[in-house]
């Protein structure tokens, strides 16, 4: 580990660099965490950086939560402060929530504020519902920082957010670049939401299907696989008919794959199978006893 931490600050070269960041986080020790959030700040390159927040993100330490909270502080650079709100997404901590709501009141870029409201969804029930909520209903430039927000509240897994995700997702709701985005949101949220809101849900994906937008129905059609909704089937197939080649094989795949999950959740495993007839044979033998 000593040789390690010297090559993190020492290392020649950007690889020998990365080679002692992951190694380090792999041990998992808090020693060796500390080691990589001190190096953080000496660190002159910005993909060395990336790896370090990465590396932090899967650590799922006490150590590595504080120094994800700390990186989110001080990181300046635009393509590295993504990845931390990205890596921050792991945790659901305290101080992580105030550090990212401080770094949003200081303003950042588009694409660090898209992940930023992601990795507050994350926080689940202590997200900030209210600010996600408004920030999904703003429009602004190309939708970056509109489609974080929507992340996010899917992310928080609210059955509250249902009703907005769905307007947002219809034509007309939101514009051209978030609306796909709202509708992969959908699926996410549908995988954790009571069965009746299950259900809405699949059933505005179907709907969906018919949108005049490739990207919109597309998205729907990855989101009703997502949702494992085999009820969808039918919408599926006639989806897949009515577009060109191209356009139908991630549809037709889709069928294939729900078809298939479904034929293995009907079949009974042998083992099961085996012991099933096993006792029917008993108690065939007990019935004629008796009747002897």
């Amino acid at each position: 580990d000593d040789l390690l931490r010297r090559q993190l600050v020492e290392g020649p070269t950007v690889l020998a660099r990365i080679h002692a960041v992951k190694e380090l986080a792999a041990s998992g020790r808090r020693p060796n965490i500390g080691a990589i959030v001190d190096a953080h700040g000496a660190e002159t390159h910005w993909g060395v950086r990336c790896v370090m927040a990465e590396a932090l993100g899967k650590s799922n330490s006490a150590a590595a939560v504080a120094g994800l909270a700390l990186l989110i502080a001080v990181e300046r650079d635009p393509l590295v402060l993504p990845v931390v709100f990205e890596a921050a997404e792991a945790y659901r901590d305290e101080a992580i929530r105030r550090a990212i709501l401080q770094r949003l009141d200081e303003g950042i870029g588009y694409v660090a504020t898209q992940t930023a409201y992601v990795a507050l969804g994350a926080q689940r029930e202590d997200a900030p519902y209210e600010l996600l909520l408004a920030a999904a209903e703003r429009p602004g430039f190309n939708g970056i920082e509109q489609i974080g927000a929507i992340r996010g509240l899917a992310a928080t897994r609210r059955s509250e957010a249902l009703p907005v995700l769905l307007r947002l997702a219809r034509y007309g709701g939101s514009s051209y670049y978030v609306r796909p985005a709202a509708v992969r949101a959908l699926a996410a949220l549908g995988a954790h939401v009571e069965t009746r809101e299950r259900t809405q849900i699949v059933e505005a994906l179907v709907e969906l299907l018919r949108d005049p937008v490739y990207q919109v129905a597309i998205s729907a059609v990855i989101g009703l696989e997502t949702l494992e909704a085999d009820s969808a089937i039918a919408a599926l197939e006639a989806y897949a008919r009515g577009k060109v080649r191209q356009e139908a094989v991630v549809a037709r795949r889709a069928v294939d794959r729900l078809r298939k999950k479904g034929e293995r959740a009907g079949q009974i495993p042998q083992k099961e199978l085996e012991d099933l007839r096993n006792q029917v044979r008993r108690l065939e033998g007990e019935v004629a006893r008796m009747k002897v």
